[in-house]
């Protein structure tokens, strides 16, 4: 299934990841458990269940509490983490966080929400507060339950932003029909989808395994994973938001074990957005230098792909220096690194 629906986005001449991906969802949405971002609205919900209105499904989504992590009424401030769990504002162990207009954020377990109030127990009492004064509910992150992924998924970026894991799908010229593996049926429109990546597979888990990201210089900056050093969403120039992939400062390295496991070994590269000068990458396999082609050096406001032959290999390392011209803050990404077999 997941071979063919990535056929059908090629003939379908669907826009791959060489377009600028959207960030996260502006406005309202919600945040799963899985780390799915759903724009839209709640419409209604209780202790157990959380009813969810979208603009990509006609009908009303029912999601589980014990998969929501948390909703947003608005857009949250762009220095906040990506895990709802590291916010710096809950209200502590064993209650659901309900931050308000006012910055204020009161403590308990939610009950009901949606309509013209929120209504929420704490100590044995229940009290409530008009919805137009909510501007975000963090659930208890001690009751969430991550459904873990059983195979491959498909991880599919929409052009609101919205993220959402596949376990089984089909699309056509029109329509992207498929079971989300937290449980909900939907169907949307293929024009509505930007980017496709299959995940769960050998060849995406082991390149998400926490790698060898030493500074090989002796005194640069560490590299980061899915985030920038200061907590920013990687971006790429001409391929826009990267949820997945390493954000390198110049001297520093990533290594890769890949034990033998694969063929070919692929991946985009380029400087971070707003980076000035020439940047210098160099790839080794088992300690031997690969040719890159025209990807090194790597030139302002480009990135490339990169597909290498790696089959019988043990190690990869992907090393970051700066060029002539080049600034010792600048910093590349490296995004969706991704082992074939």
């Amino acid at each position: 299934m997941i071979a063919l629906m990535l056929v059908a986005l090629q003939a379908f001449d669907l826009p791959g990841p060489t377009m600028p991906i959207p960030g996260y969802p502006r406005e309202a949405h919600a945040i799963l458990a899985n780390g799915d971002r759903i724009a839209g609205r709640v419409v209604g919900g209780d202790a157990r269940r959380v009813l969810f209105k979208s603009p990509n499904s006609d009908a009303e989504l029912s999601i589980g509490v014990n998969q929501l992590a948390a909703v947003w009424w608005v857009d949250p401030p762009a220095e906040l983490p990506a895990d709802p769990a590291r916010y710096p504002f809950l209200a502590g162990p064993k209650r659901d966080s309900i931050l308000l207009a006012d910055r204020d954020v009161r403590g308990g377990l939610v009950e009901r929400l949606g309509g013209a109030d929120l209504t929420w127990q704490r100590e044995g009492k229940s009290d409530s507060i008009l919805m137009d004064q909510v501007r975000a509910v963090v659930f208890d992150p001690l009751l969430i339950r991550d459904r873990k992924l059983r195979g491959p998924a498909t991880r599919a970026i929409l052009r609101d932003g919205s993220r959402l894991t596949f376990a089984d799908s089909k699309i056509d010229a029109k329509t992207l029909t498929g079971k989300t593996t937290w449980g909900a049926v939907l169907t949307l429109r293929t024009a509505d989808v930007c980017f496709m990546e299959t995940i769960g597979t050998p060849g995406t888990d082991q390149m998400n395994a926490v790698p060898t990201i030493v500074p090989y210089n002796g005194d640069g900056d560490r590299p980061s994973t899915n985030r920038t050093q200061d907590g920013r969403l990687l971006n790429l120039p001409g391929f826009g938001v990267v949820d997945r992939g390493y954000h390198l400062p110049a001297g520093s390295q990533v290594v890769f074990k890949l034990d033998g496991k694969f063929r070919r070994w692929k991946a985009t590269v380029g400087l971070s957005s707003g980076c000035r000068g020439i940047g210098l990458l160099q790839i080794l396999l088992d300690g031997k230098e690969q040719s890159l082609g025209t990807v090194s050096p790597m030139l302002p406001g480009i990135s490339g792909e990169l597909l290498l032959d790696v089959a019988g290999g043990k190690e990869l390392t992907v090393r970051i220096a700066p060029g002539r011209g080049g600034n010792i803050e600048n910093h590349a990404v490296l995004a969706y690194p991704t082992g074939i077999e």
